[in-house]
C-alpha cells in the first residue's frame, strides 16, 4: 500500500481538534483518515507534539544526489554501513 503525505496545515488542524477532545472516530471522519492513521497520528502527537506527525526515518538532511553517490560507493566496496 502506498503511503500518503498530508499537508502540515492538515496535521496542525488535526492536533488542534485532538487537543479540543475530539474522538478518534470524529477525527477519522473529519480528516478522511483511516482509523489506524488517526490513531498513529494521535500517538505521535502525545509523544512529541504536532511536529512528530511526520514520517519517521525520512532524512531530508542529505540530498537525493548525495544519497545515490553513497549507495553507489558502497556497492563498489568503498566503505561500509
Amino acid at each position: 500500500m502506498l503511503s500518503k503525505d498530508y499537508p502540515a496545515e492538515s496535521k496542525r488542524r488535526f492536533a488542534d481538534r485532538y487537543g479540543e477532545g475530539a474522538s478518534i472516530t470524529v477525527l477519522q471522519h473529519e480528516f478522511g483518515l483511516s482509523k489506524s492513521t488517526a490513531r498513529l497520528r494521535r500517538e505521535r502527537i502525545d509523544r512529541g507534539g504536532v511536529e512528530a506527525t511526520g514520517r519517521p526515518g525520512k532524512s531530508r538532511l542529505y540530498s537525493r544526489e548525495f544519497k545515490l553517490k553513497a549507495v553507489n560507493a558502497f556497492l563498489r566496496g568503498e566503505g561500509g554501513l
